[in-house]
């Protein structure tokens, strides 16, 4: 599945498919192709595009595709999309990861929306082996999907340095992190509310007001 207007599969996954069954429809994993259909991200995605087709002009592809020309910060001159930056002489004060995966995907989809780079070029920024794995990651739905892939860690840290290499300020729930945590720990950054039996994880939805109430709750709890 991919998009006549330049956009990708997995920008179009955030805003019209079931998140939690799309990484499996979209690797074509199963055993008969047509089992497939059985997958609810089939019916959701047939309806997407009957729906695009319809709407025309004011499409979401089209619309997405205007605000992302329309755009001019930073990356874009002339109406042109400029290279990425080159962060490779960034020295990071340390390894802690202060982002969760969905919030790393939103950074790469801002990343990717402001210069002009492949995701094989992106994958080279990161230090992932390819391409692919930064479209395995992309694909992955919900807050905590990828926690455990490379990529995930990766994506981080290549955001983290192009932040400090465009000299951005870090964030207020940044600060909080690192004011609570020692420099030796992972920032806590709540409770994997998708995951088994509730398993606690660092990889948590730290953005929305329900992850920051568990995050309230379960650090009363362990103290």
């Amino acid at each position: 599945m991919s998009s006549s207007k330049g956009l990708h599969s997995y920008e179009l996954i955030r805003h019209c498919l079931p998140s939690h069954l799309a990484p499996q429809f979209m690797t074509g994993k199963y055993k008969d192709q047509f089992n497939a259909m059985d997958n609810s991200t089939y019916q959701a995605a047939a309806y997407f595009f009957f729906r695009e087709k319809k709407l025309g002009k004011k499409s979401l592809a089209n619309t997405m595709t205007a605000a992302a020309s329309a755009a001019t910060p930073g990356g874009v001159q002339g109406g042109k999309k400029a290279a990425l930056p080159d962060v490779s002489k960034v020295v990071l004060e340390d390894d802690r990861v202060f982002l969760t995966p969905a919030e790393v995907r939103k950074g790469l989809l801002d990343v990717r929306r402001e210069y002009a780079c492949t995701d094989t070029e992106l994958s080279k920024k990161c230090g992932a082996p390819n391409g692919n794995a930064v479209c395995r990651f992309m694909n992955m739905g919900g807050e905590f999907g990828g926690e455990k892939q490379d990529m995930y860690f990766l994506g981080a840290r290549f955001l983290e340095m192009l932040r400090v290499h465009l000299g951005k300020p870090k964030s207020k729930m940044r600060l909080a992190l690192e004011k609570e945590t020692r420099p030796d720990e992972q920032p806590f950054l709540g409770i994997n509310l998708e995951g088994k039996n509730f398993k606690v994880s660092h990889s948590c939805a730290t953005g929305s007001a329900l992850a920051r109430h568990w995050r309230c709750v379960c650090k009363c709890a362990i103290t």
